[in-house]
């Protein structure tokens, strides 16, 4: 065909036949796209899950969770409003204000002590529909420790006559606190009034460390000896530093040449096939236009494979793969800037060459 017959258009389905067309070498290379931007996806899935692992991991040990209390002599305590406000503060998730531990025996359990602690919480982290005392008693929670050694008892009543109703187990981040082996009567958080022990505060994975001590500075407190301290003191390395400095990071440019290898492998694979292009009369520039737009097609199976696999992804287990798609796209440019350095070393080269790399 002569290169006064090569439009755009017929290039366009010229293109489309030489890569999806039956019986063409190229469908396979389509389908390694394909794979290839799916199986992106899927390491993005990966890394996300590893992510979310490490820092609920953390979580649960009390990484993002400080303790505010104060140091010195008994009278010393913390302002319960003050603690309250910091439900308030930037990078906070939930504040727990406890109060001071108070011993009391039971009659279901003969002479042993329980510590009661009055603590405030807040409504929209903790049911609290249940609060308020009853003819059954005051609804308490049990730590996890007591709970197992109360076993079946529900209903606990003091020594000095107040009955006291288990309803409900501590939760996990109450657990934090040491207070499974107490008794805690929950409170809404705005209503604590006069003085408490201790804030629990749980922030944000993403807050810097510097966010303990901003805190703390911002309690009131019967003397200035407030201190803060993390509850999981010794984590290492920030696993959002981690995620940013994963050594998956280098496998997309690396993804990228090898691909462009793929291309240049087809190209020295069809060197005859190129020839006789260029032997019926088509110029180097149509050429090179033609393969450029073989590339665009693979590429454009690549894209839509990892885009379509990363939407699925993101839907089916809330994670944002699709967050990690710059690194998909530096892959893509590779890949592109590659093949078309490629594409015009294919289209420039000697037809009596290209016809003797069969």
């Amino acid at each position: 065909m002569s290169d006064r017959s090569w439009r755009l258009s017929t290039l366009c389905v010229e293109a489309v036949r030489n890569v999806f067309g039956r019986g063409s070498r190229l469908r396979v290379v389509a389908l390694l796209f394909v794979a290839v931007g799916s199986a992106l996806s899927l390491l993005s899935l990966n890394e996300w899950r590893q992510l979310d692992n490490d820092v609920t991991a953390l979580q649960r040990q009390g990484w993002t969770t400080y303790l505010i209390g104060v140091d010195g002599e008994n009278n010393n305590a913390i302002s319960a409003p003050s603690c309250s406000r910091l439900a308030t503060a930037n990078g906070v998730i939930s504040v727990a204000a406890i109060g001071q531990r108070t011993l009391q025996q039971f009659t279901q359990l003969g002479p042993r002590t329980i510590p009661i602690v009055v603590v405030g919480l807040s409504a929209e982290q903790h049911d609290l529909r249940d609060t308020a005392a009853t003819t059954d008693g005051i609804p308490v929670m049990a730590g996890h420790d007591l709970a197992k050694s109360l076993e079946q008892v529900r209903t606990l009543t003091a020594t000095r006559g107040t009955t006291y109703q288990i309803t409900q187990l501590i939760p996990k981040d109450l657990a934090l606190a040491n207070l499974d082996g107490s008794i805690v009567i929950p409170q809404p958080l705005d209503r604590m009034a006069g003085n408490v022990h201790n804030c629990l505060v749980t922030v944000t994975p993403s807050s810097d460390d510097a966010i303990g001590l901003r805190l703390a500075s911002s309690i009131s407190a019967t003397t200035l000896q407030v201190s803060t301290r993390r509850v999981l003191t010794s984590v290492g390395t920030h696993p959002y530093e981690r995620f940013l400095r994963r050594p998956g990071l280098t496998i997309y440019p690396a993804i990228g040449t090898l691909l462009a290898l793929v291309i240049a492998l087809t190209y020295r694979s069809r060197a005859s096939e190129l020839g006789i292009y260029r032997i019926a009369g088509t110029s180097r520039l149509a050429l090179f236009v033609l393969l450029a737009l073989e590339n665009g097609l693979l590429l454009g199976c690549w894209a839509l494979s990892a885009a379509t696999s990363s939407l699925a992804i993101e839907h089916l287990t809330s994670f944002p793969t699709t967050a990690t798609w710059e690194r998909q796209l530096i892959a893509l440019g590779i890949c592109s800037a590659l093949s078309a350095v490629l594409a015009t070393i294919a289209a420039n080269r000697d037809v009596t060459t290209m016809l003797k790399d069969r």
